[in-house]
């Protein structure tokens, strides 16, 4: 049975006019990896959250043998800091130009020049970088080299410039060569894009086509639209956020490859009344799933690996529920698994080959 369904898939894709690019749909799977860089005006990072942390360093490697077991890609969106052995390593990567930083924000340049960190570990991960590199189907995208938060007060041009620059350059220095970029908080700058051009990137990820996700400062919105979205991750009120890979952009310097779903964290030992909700919650992302292989579109997953750190067996079952369904939709329909350049390579493939197709002259009589 699951040969003919393929085959049903491509056929479909035959009859609508061209071969689609994603023909029985395909996933994509992103990762905003910051561990204490992205949460330093929200959290104790030297407290509490640093236990959270520690969890997170342990839960990178199951994620990772979890991916490579089923054969997931994924975009590891990584804080630049994190490339870093040390503090004294981190130091010489630092960018010259730098936001000015206002409250609730912090300084995180400050705060390294100060040294003002007891457990390294949640600072920075040279390990774990390397085995995401070394895991088959990973790739090591930015989420900036300081995490950057583009459309807060004193965040510039200027500093932006020289924020890429020091990400692309501690990449290069572990010998990896930076495609995609993961913008942190979701705050988008369009007009910022031909400086990541110029950087090397091809690809980033854009803001869910919803205007509950509409990039914006601070933690992206009001208390109506946080539980509005938060409602979204249990109730399908935006639709299922698939896209087709063809109304993707291809011509354009950087392909825009936009969120569908956030797996929200899994609820934390002790609160029953979200644990009843938490079908719920993993039946969101698969019933999208499903829509996207029965209809040739891309779904893109993403969240931050220290969301597991909070209850790790209930964030590890969620995961592999969404795993076991894509696999079921791999062998039903064909879906595809592709990191974010990935997919940009192959939407920018299909398109120079429909644009062949289309100019050349015609074999009828």
């Amino acid at each position: 049975m699951q040969a003919p369904l393929v085959g049903d898939a491509v056929k479909r894709s035959r009859r609508q006019g061209n071969m689609s690019v994603t023909p029985g749909g395909a996933l994509v799977v992103s990762l905003d990896f910051e561990l204490a860089w992205g949460m330093l005006d929200v959290a104790d990072v030297e407290g509490a959250w640093g236990e959270v942390a520690m969890r997170t360093r342990e839960a990178v490697p199951r994620m990772l043998d979890r991916f490579a077991a089923r054969g997931v890609e994924a975009t590891w969106g990584t804080v630049g800091l994190l490339f870093a052995r040390s503090r004294e390593e981190a130091l010489t990567f630092l960018p010259e130009v730098r936001p000015r930083y206002a409250p609730p924000l912090v300084d995180p340049y400050a705060l390294l020049q100060r040294g003002a960190m007891r457990d390294e570990a949640a600072w920075f991960a040279p390990s774990l970088v390397e085995a995401i590199a070394s895991t088959p189907g990973q790739e090591l995208a930015s989420h900036s080299f300081g995490h950057f938060t583009a459309l807060e007060e004193g965040f510039d041009r200027a500093s932006f410039e020289a924020d890429v620059a020091a990400a692309v350059a501690i990449a290069a220095a572990r010998g990896v060569r930076l495609r995609s970029w993961i913008w942190p908080r979701h705050q988008v700058r369009p007009e910022w894009l031909p400086i990541l051009a110029e950087a090397g990137f091809d690809v980033h990820r854009g803001p869910a086509r919803h205007r509950w996700y509409a990039p914006g400062k601070g933690r992206q919105g009001g208390w109506a639209t946080r539980a509005a979205r938060l409602a979204d991750a249990y109730l399908a009120l935006t639709g299922n956020g698939s896209f087709g890979a063809t109304e993707l952009d291809a011509t354009a310097p950087l392909l825009d490859v936009p969120e569908s779903r956030f797996l929200r964290p899994a609820p934390l030992p002790g609160r029953p009344l979200w644990t009843v909700w938490e079908p719920l919650r993993v039946e969101r992302i698969v019933a999208a799933m499903r829509h996207a292989a029965r209809n040739d579109e891309v779904l893109h997953v993403w969240w931050h690996p220290h969301n597991f750190g909070g209850n790790v067996p209930a964030s590890f079952a969620a995961l592999d529920t969404i795993l076991e369904a894509f696999e079921v939709l791999r062998d039903a329909y064909g879906m595809a698994s592709w990191s974010m350049a990935g997919l940009a390579d192959a939407v920018r493939a299909w398109a120079g080959r429909a644009s062949r197709s289309e100019g050349s002259p015609s074999t009828s009589a």
